[in-house]
């Protein structure tokens, strides 16, 4: 009988010492994330000071500072997916950090990881409007119309910026869908960048093919 109870406080301490350890991994993941959304914004807050500078070289600076930055992030992430799924029971930071490593990624990448993004906004761990943003923005990005109409352009023309919305599938019935995930109307999302100082224009017959011969990106803005 002693050497049972001996055999199943040793199964109990086992037990413990497992629980621990996982709760160990997903604090220092936890960690690790809110690390990275930190960087994330801080390095785009920095960009956004140097390019306010209009000097070709703070420019030149700023971007491969937020390259590199990128690239440090979505190797940890990338990773962390690829082996283990979206990490769960961590903090709403965290969650936030995964979404815009996606997010600032290239194409392929957000393509990829789109369903695992998707997943978390069905289970309320992401908002629906960043889950829908990152869908049109992959829609913008292979000249297809957007859906929610979350996506700008900024172009230069003739020695002068544009903005403009990106073409949507359904203009008429838009503001609705908006409403479902909890983003504001276009004229009211038209207004918000026109007190930030942006005239945004909105031609609904506008088509991708014409919106992507108008002349070479500058900025893909975010709502």
């Amino acid at each position: 009988m002693k050497r049972k109870n001996i055999f199943s406080l040793g199964i109990v301490f086992l037990l413990l010492a497992a629980t621990c350890h996982a709760q160990t991994s997903q604090d220092n993941i936890d960690k690790s994330l809110r690390d990275i959304y930190r960087r994330d914004q801080q390095v785009r807050q920095n960009w956004a000071n140097m390019s306010q500078m209009s000097d070709a070289d703070s420019l030149l600076l700023g971007y491969q500072q937020m390259a590199q930055a990128d690239s440090l992030n979505q190797a940890y992430v990338f990773a962390l997916l690829d082996d283990n799924g979206w990490p769960q029971s961590i903090s709403d930071s965290a969650h936030h950090a995964i979404f815009l490593v996606i997010d600032h990624a290239e194409l392929e990448a957000q393509k990829r990881y789109f369903p695992f993004v998707k997943a978390q906004g069905e289970k309320g761990h992401l908002a629906l409007a960043d889950v829908v943003t990152l869908q049109d923005r992959i829609l913008m990005r292979e000249n297809k119309r957007q859906i929610f109409g979350t996506q700008t352009m900024n172009i230069r023309k003739d020695g002068n910026s544009y903005t403009f919305v990106w073409p949507i599938e359904q203009p008429e019935s838009v503001d609705s869908l908006r409403q479902t995930v909890g983003l504001p109307t276009m004229q009211e999302y038209i207004h918000m960048f026109k007190e930030a100082g942006v005239d945004v224009a909105w031609d609904k017959q506008l088509t991708p093919e014409k919106a992507s011969q108008l002349s070479t990106p500058l900025i893909i803005t975010e709502p």
